[in-house]
């Protein structure tokens, strides 16, 4: 495997990521690739932290504008529609 950019895949992933398998189609190009679940899942929390970082430097840099923050019972309200089972829903 190839190396993986400095600063957007934490060393964690990194190691997770050495068992990454390639699926090669007849003319020698990748045409699928397998990654195994901890990685992938660790991936995941890893865009999703970089989301969250870009959403608080948005709501910083905008903060003149008078963006707010959402209340606690919005949040809450939010939180309350979402499925934290861990069950895959398709």
């Amino acid at each position: 495997m190839g190396k993986v950019a400095t600063g957007v895949v934490s060393s964690t992933i990194e190691a997770a990521l050495q068992n990454v398998q390639f699926i090669m189609g007849p003319d020698g190009d990748w045409t699928a690739v397998v990654v195994p679940v901890d990685a992938w899942t660790r991936l995941l929390a890893r865009l999703e932290d970089q989301d969250d970082v870009q959403i608080v430097r948005e709501r910083w840099a905008n903060r003149a504008t008078r963006l707010t923050w959402p209340t606690w019972e919005q949040l809450e309200a939010e939180l309350s529609t979402l499925d934290f089972s861990g069950k895959d829903e398709r």
